[in-house]
């Protein structure tokens, strides 16, 4: 079973791919080993925004998203570590820029 964290942000790709650079960088351990993550898939840039499934998803759950990311568990004994890479991203994007679902389903 793949556990993955569905991130949405109302920040600008560009911003966020510079934010996770450095996040990855700053937590080499965590993002290089237990976890990977993404490339940044900016949503503002799609030629139909408005039939986006993922703006949906967000939008169901107050959120304009401009673009999304995933955070990969890739080392099984790190599961427990979920709640820190959640806080670390909250804390980096700004918790109120941020949407974090488990699985693209339940929201954390």
């Amino acid at each position: 079973m793949t556990i993955s964290l569905f991130c949405y942000s109302s920040r600008a790709a560009e911003d966020v791919e510079g934010i996770l650079d450095l996040l990855t960088v700053q937590h080499r351990g965590l993002f290089e080993e237990k976890f990977l993550i993404s490339r940044v898939d900016d949503l503002k840039s799609s030629t139909t925004y408005s039939d986006s499934v993922s703006v949906e998803i967000a939008l169901e759950h107050g959120m304009r998203a401009s673009c999304l990311f995933l955070v990969d568990l890739n080392d099984k004994s790190a599961a427990s570590l979920l709640p820190t890479v959640e806080a670390i991203i909250k804390r980096a994007l700004g918790d109120s820029n941020v949407l974090i679902l488990f699985n693209n389903e339940e929201r954390r």
